[in-house]
């Protein structure tokens, strides 16, 4: 993908094989590509163990035991969201163990300052390697990715698919997905617009149903944490301000989140 090439192509035998340079920083807005890019990339490192850090599994003291042995690279994705960033940047500055450990951060570029100022508690700069700005697909780049999302029954649709969601490639991805399981009509790819809404009115319904209670609650709480993204909502702050902008009870949005 070219648009990662300085990251996944020239960069990734000098940083793994760097005695100096421990992090790497990828930005890039929001569903650029950031996640699929890291998760490519990584997938070639055979030589290294690969952990994801997740902001479900919170950090413990004993997280340093469960590196596993041999080289391991830790990747946090959409950092600016993992609340626990500082604690494992700390691990990484400060590990003495036989084997290398490495970590790959994503961020979106509003979340620079939250990365920046967590990075500068632990590691000099020059243990850190900057990445330019994920870029906007090609053309050609974008149809690429459409069909691999829509498989071979509808790789005709590849080139209508990619002209109306070059700018996102997170349509790209879940478009291409719902129109190969047949949930939407692939007469919509006409109307820009109407493919859109429809792609994210499918995705917002797919997350929502993956919440653990029901009701309208679960949707309004999705839409305001798109908005203010980027945001803790295990946050105090967050907490206070959400029931009161959505007019409900403090107990009710816990509920959802819960």
């Amino acid at each position: 993908m070219a648009a990662g090439d300085s990251f996944a192509d020239a960069d990734e035998g000098a940083f793994l094989g760097s005695t100096e340079q421990s992090i790497a920083v990828l930005p890039g807005r929001g569903g650029i590509g950031k996640t699929k890019l890291v998760r490519e990339w990584a997938a070639r490192q055979t030589s290294w163990n690969i952990l994801w850090a997740s902001e479900m599994r919170p950090w413990h003291p004993a997280a340093e035991n469960e590196i596993p042995h041999g080289d391991t690279l830790l990747v946090v994705d959409d950092a600016h969201r993992y609340p626990d960033l500082a604690q494992v940047i700390g691990l990484v500055a400060s590990w003495r163990g036989p084997q290398r450990l490495k970590m790959v951060i994503t961020t979106r570029p509003s979340g620079r300052d939250y990365v920046n100022e967590r990075l500068a508690q632990f590691v000099d700069e020059t243990r850190v390697l900057r990445c330019p700005t994920l870029k906007e697909l090609t053309l050609d780049e974008t149809i690429e990715l459409a069909e691999e999302m829509l498989g071979t029954g509808f790789a005709h649709l590849a080139r209508p698919l990619a002209q109306v969601s070059q700018d996102t490639p997170l349509v790209t991805v879940v478009g291409g997905r719902l129109i190969a399981r047949g949930e939407i009509l692939p007469d919509l790819l006409g109307n820009h617009e109407a493919f859109q809404h429809a792609v994210f009115d499918k995705f917002a319904s797919e997350c929502a149903g993956q919440l653990p209670t029901g009701g309208k609650f679960k949707e309004e709480l999705l839409h305001l944490l798109a908005a203010v993204q980027p945001v803790d909502e295990r946050a105090p702050a967050f907490d206070a301000a959400a029931p009161a902008f959505l007019e409900l009870y403090p107990e009710a949005v816990r509920g959802v989140r819960q």
